[in-house]
């Protein structure tokens, strides 16, 4: 138990070595449960000891700690480590580097870097595994202008409004229909042939041109965040896409994510009055009825007309923008491009800006591991640097390259945006940690997974906007 790092943790038990763990240690998080393991082999006292990703799930501090001890133990057995965390390595008298199932190279630490072969370039470069390669690469947290790869979606349709494919024009005809319909909805309201519900406090609308995610949550989250600083009492509603409830449902932290769907869980924590509903009209009431705010922030609703709002906001994806500028079905416009020059404010995610748009920078904010809570900074990541890269969002290229950006080795998992996860889609057959976003990881923490952290995300816009929005929202107080 000394040596495998765990005396002090049994220690502390209720029982002691008598404590229940549960069915295949349940109770334990992976790296505990990882040093069980150590420690039931070193006890065993076999004449050889197979060390398979052994130290995988253990931070720097404690893997160091156990390594120490292998070396001791190592003194009265043979040890085969198989690893790709070459810090695990650096000490074994014979290291055997394979290469497509073939052996390359043999030799000691020292040997291997002198010959600047496979292993040298290996060490050297993205499995040299170390927090120093972090820091390096995160001095700073915002990240201006996109640099990602579009990420291949399992939508082929997707793909190629982006692609700007030619067959898309098969389905024009259909597009210019669809158009129409819209258009003519929206003047419906405009000129009063449709009533739409008006609260009795000013209504701020999140919302985007195109079909999937722009950034609208982390942007609500923002305005919401900065406005409760300038000293107004906002509220949110949303549709709650994804999550199974009857009519109106106000969403605190405890409101299950099967009930709210993925994005009210970003939202919940902010711990403001927060009402979901598929019709927004009946949020906004209810929110008004229950609670003393000043300033209601819808997140999405755009296209909702049926709620009158007083502030229009747009968020555009910087690199994407528009797609091919087609309505849907040829395009992923819900509206015309041209709907954008009649909102209040158009904020850019990541840039490059066009003129009267706002930047808006998405920063990575903590790690927080899933089963625990337990949150690290960007600077302070407990694990190795090749990771599984979980995202559905609508842009999961965006995610991957902020992990990249962090000095991370992708696996990259892209899937839909608002993906329903199962445990069997993030089940995989090494000890590799698992990075998702908050939001996805909200639809697993039920699964017994103890290998799943999520990256928190802030966003910040030019201080010009809050100023601009505080101003326009005061006039409404006159």
């Amino acid at each position: 138990l000394k040596a495998a790092q765990l005396e002090e943790l049994v220690s502390e038990m209720p029982m002691g070595l008598y404590t229940p763990i549960g069915d295949n240690g349940i109770r334990l998080s992976g790296g505990q449960r990882q040093r069980l393991a150590i420690a039931r082999a070193f006890y065993r006292q076999s004449k050889l000891l197979v060390l398979d990703e052994a130290t995988s799930a253990l931070d720097n501090r404690t893997e160091a700690e156990v390594m120490d001890a292998i070396e001791i133990i190592g003194r009265r057995c043979t040890i085969v480590t198989i690893a790709h965390r070459l810090s695990t390595i650096e000490n074994a008298s014979k290291i055997i580097v394979l290469d497509m199932g073939e052996i390359i190279e043999t030799g000691t630490h020292d040997e291997l870097i002198s010959n600047e072969s496979i292993y040298f370039s290996l060490y050297k470069n993205k499995f040299e595994d170390s927090k120093k390669s972090i820091k390096q690469q995160s001095q700073t947290t915002q990240l201006y202008l996109p640099e990602y790869e579009d990420e291949q979606s399992r939508s082929f349709v997707v793909d190629s409004w982006y692609k700007k494919s030619l067959w898309l024009y098969l389905l024009y005809p259909f597009s210019l229909i669809f158009s129409y319909l819209t258009s003519r909805r929206r003047r419906k309201y405009l000129k009063n042939n449709k009533k739409s519900f008006k609260a009795n406090v000013p209504v701020i609308v999140v919302g985007n041109l195109t079909i999937g995610g722009t950034g609208k949550t982390p942007l609500v989250k923002y305005i919401a965040t900065e406005l409760l600083n300038k000293g107004y009492k906002p509220g949110i509603v949303s549709r709650g896409y994804g999550g199974k409830f009857k009519e109106t449902l106000e969403v605190t932290d405890k409101t299950s994510v099967k009930e709210t769907g993925d994005e009210a869980q970003i939202l919940s924590k902010l711990n403001l009055p927060f009402f979901i509903d598929k019709n927004r009209v009946r949020a906004v009431k209810k929110l008004t009825q229950n609670h003393n705010c000043d300033v209601i922030i819808s997140d999405d609703g755009l296209q909702h007309y049926q709620m009158n709002r007083d502030i229009e906001i747009a968020v555009i994806d910087g690199k994407r923008r528009f797609g091919n500028n087609l309505t849907f079905p040829a395009g992923p416009l819900r509206e015309s491009s041209k709907r954008i020059k009649s909102v209040d404010f158009v904020i850019n995610n990541s840039g490059p800006t066009e003129e009267n748009e706002y930047l808006m920078n998405i920063s990575p904010s903590k790690f927080v591991h899933l089963k625990s809570g337990k949150k690290y900074s960007i600077d302070e990541w407990p694990m190795h640097n090749q990771v599984h890269a979980v995202a559905g969002l609508g842009n999961p290229g965006r995610f991957f390259d902020l992990l990249s950006k962090l000095g991370f080795d992708l696996i990259r998992h892209p899937y839909p945006d608002h993906h329903n996860f199962q445990s069997s889609d993030i089940f995989y057959l090494d000890h590799l940690p698992i990075v998702m976003t908050e939001k996805d990881a909200a639809k697993c923490r039920v699964f017994d997974n103890n290998k799943i952290w999520y990256l928190t995300i802030d966003a910040d816009v030019n201080n010009k906007f809050i100023d601009k929005l505080d101003k326009k929202l005061k006039s409404f107080f006159k």
